[in-house]
């Protein structure tokens, strides 16, 4: 029973650095430093490495790995999980390769755990800036982006904290594309600046693999002077707009009135002519004058009686003198004797 045991111990110790040497010949035919080149490239992408085909052999032994891990012997056989959406950058001696998300061989003796990247995408929202504008207007700018992790590698070797480098690198580039305007065309080419900003923030990052996915205004804000300038412009404007609006409705006002009133006048002009007419086809010997002295004092007597008739009305005076011209023109005698004489 000893025997067995101590031989259980001594093929363990013996088969898994064995296994280790052998593994890439496994999976793939080549020597170790070939199998993994691509873990070493400062272009190693895991979305594409992760997606690469496999040959038979190579899902066999994936299909081991995940078994031993499942069993719980994953440290025995040096294989560590990496978690989803992320990478490790693992030193070798001075030698930098990248473990993908999944099972990969990490050898405490040789493997060092350099960095830990998260390749989920970022917001990188670095503080509000004051910045100068070229007609010395002072605008508080306030900037956001969206970052992800293209190449672990690079974002760990190219560049020191690369989050803290993409906010300094998102302020200065804003800093660059804004002192060189002048306000007023901050506010009208808002997206062409925009655009300039991306493509100086996109030519670090990505010496740096670093994919920015998102950049934008988060606020603009401008010098109270500036904000209180441009409400009283605002208030004027409405203003006038206001007093047009009523010059535009006495105007028309006006003009329904004068219409109505010129309506109103023809057609008492075509009444009186027809009156007159009438009168003139009646009694032909009538002067014009006196045809005009009785349709005067008819009209006199009607308004009259309309304001009589009124509710805030007391009492009305009629003028002596109205009879007269009514008594010549149009007494019972006078009329008789003309329409006597047309019938003759």
């Amino acid at each position: 029973m000893t025997s067995l045991f101590w031989f259980i111990i001594i093929f363990t110790l013996l088969a898994i650095p064995a296994f280790y040497l052998i593994y890439p010949s496994l999976t793939n035919n080549k020597e170790p430093d070939e199998t993994l080149a691509e873990h070493y490239s400062m272009d190693a992408d895991c979305s594409k490495l992760s997606n690469q085909p496999r040959s038979f052999g190579q899902k066999m032994m994936k299909s081991f790995d995940s078994f031993v891990v499942t069993i719980g012997l994953g440290r025995l056989f040096l294989l560590r999980v990496v978690p989803s959406e992320e990478a490790w950058v693992i030193d070798r001696h001075g030698v930098d390769r990248v473990a993908c998300e999944g099972i990969n061989r990490i050898v405490p003796s040789l493997d060092r755990i350099e960095a830990k990247v998260d390749l989920k995408e970022m917001k990188v929202d670095p503080d509000a800036q004051t910045i100068l504008t070229k007609d010395n207007i002072n605008i508080k700018v306030d900037m956001f982006s969206m970052i992800k992790v293209i190449h672990p590698l690079k974002a760990i070797k190219e560049v020191d904290d690369y989050q803290a480098r993409m906010e300094n690198l998102v302020v200065s580039s804003t800093f660059t594309a804004l002192a060189r305007r002048n306000f007023s065309e901050i506010q009208k080419n808002s997206e062409a600046i925009l655009g300039e900003i991306r493509e100086i923030v996109e030519k670090d990052s990505s010496r740096w693999g670093i994919k920015l996915t998102q950049i934008n205004f988060e606020d603009i804000a401008s010098p109270e002077d500036i904000i209180e300038a441009e409400k009283q412009k605002i208030i004027a404007k409405q203003k006038a707009e206001a007093k047009l609006t009523k010059a535009n409705a006495d105007f028309k006002e006006k003009e329904l009135k004068a219409d109505s009133e010129r309506i109103l006048i023809e057609k008492r002009a075509e009444a009186t002519y027809k009156a007159i007419k009438d009168l003139k086809e009646l009694m032909p010997n009538i002067s014009d004058e006196r045809i005009m002295q009785f349709l005067t004092s008819a009209s006199y007597i009607d308004s009259m009686k309309e304001l009589s008739s009124s509710d805030n009305s007391k009492f009305v005076l009629y003028p002596s003198d109205v009879h007269q011209p009514m008594d010549k023109v149009m007494n019972a005698e006078y009329l008789s004797h003309t329409m006597k004489q047309n019938q003759n």
